[in-house]
């Protein structure tokens, strides 16, 4: 245990960027972050995850610029017209009083190719559009499943901490106080007391344990949503 312990101490003094072998210390008690599933539905987060997304944004750009090129490319049926103006000067000679004049003029030209070239323009944009907006919906399924699973773990984790601080331990507790207070005169038998101290230690290493669980839950959905979870009640009131 003391060689695992030191494995452990070494490799969170790497996470912090210290020598392997600084000392520690004894941890910080630390406590649940407060955080209302009945308040803060999946759906309200998956709506902000959706909102935040970066790489979302990115694609719901792309399929905006597919959109225009598609629009664009159905100008390329249509003919181009070109109007001309020019104003000419001239010299005199003997055969010629040398009058300037104004010229116009007026070109269309026609997209012969439009079975071809125009079609092609056309299906590589739709093609693109297509692509674009597979990506989005993928994404978002993706988006929505990873807030649904984060979710559902941090709620059963929040569910497992209640329980453990409002029954089992407690419970525990009384049942290891009550089996010394009962050794003391000879009403059970030692080994009583080591199996409630034991049950007991079991108890709070698993509340530790679920509580790391929700811990890491919340986080990661933070990372999802863009923003800390305390900072949700200011973005609901801006919505």
């Amino acid at each position: 245990l003391k060689q695992n312990l030191l494995v452990r101490e070494g490799d969170l003094n790497v996470l912090l960027n210290r020598d392997a072998h600084d000392p520690l210390g004894a941890p910080e008690r630390f406590s649940k972050t407060s955080f209302s599933f009945k308040r803060y539905s999946m759906h309200f987060l998956s709506d902000i995850a959706v909102r935040n997304d970066p790489y979302l944004k990115s694609i719901n750009y792309a399929v905006q610029s597919a959109e225009e090129e598609l629009s664009f490319s159905k100008w390329n049926y249509m003919p181009d017209f070109e109007i001309g103006v020019a104003y000419r000067f001239r010299d005199p000679n003997p055969i010629d009083d040398g009058q300037d004049y104004v010229s116009a003029s007026i070109g269309i030209n026609l997209p012969l190719f439009v079975f071809s070239k125009q079609n092609e323009q056309r299906k590589s944009a739709s093609q693109k559009l297509m692509a674009s907006e597979a990506n989005r919906t993928m994404t978002l399924r993706h988006l929505s499943h990873a807030i649904h699973h984060l979710y559902g773990k941090a709620e059963k984790a929040s569910n497992q901490i209640d329980l453990y601080e409002k029954e089992l331990i407690p419970s525990a507790e009384k049942a290891l106080a009550s089996s010394k207070s009962a050794y003391k005169v000879n009403k059970v038998e030692f080994l009583t007391v080591i199996n409630n101290q034991k049950t007991l230690f079991n108890h709070k290493m698993k509340h530790l344990e679920v509580l790391a669980e929700y811990e890491t839950a919340l986080a990661s959905l933070e990372t999802r949503l863009g923003m800390p979870i305390n900072q949700i009640d200011g973005y609901k009131a801006n919505i």
